[in-house]
């Protein structure tokens, strides 16, 4: 997983789908590690991800929680259709941006 700064955000761009335990892991690892560096502003690059399992789901959840703390926001960029109908149905929509192109991202 790498990441690309564009003005205030830090883009992590996620290269596997988020099913296994140890692509979960590398996940929450690497985000933690960001939320470290007290960067405030992330969005989540799924354009390599076509499934999220309910431990992935949690641990968004939960680093998103972290990021709401220190008065942060997450949100996410090229959504895979299937990924973006799961996440309407878990009202991820109402909590997250979603933007469809990095292009979309505002540099701010």
């Amino acid at each position: 997983m790498e990441t690309i700064r564009k003005g205030n955000y830090v883009i992590l761009v996620v290269d596997t789908d988020l099913v296994a335990d140890d692509a979960i892991m590398t996940f929450k690892a690497k985000l933690t590690d960001i939320i470290a560096t007290d960067e405030k502003d992330i969005i989540l690059d799924f354009g390599n991800v076509r499934a999220v399992s309910s431990s992935g789901i949690g641990k968004i959840l939960l680093l998103y929680k972290k990021l709401k703390e220190k008065k942060g926001s997450m949100g996410f960029v090229n959504l895979h259709p299937q990924i973006a109908e799961l996440f309407d149905k878990l009202m991820f929509l109402d909590l997250f941006t979603v933007y469809a192109s990095a292009n979309d991202i505002p540099a701010r």
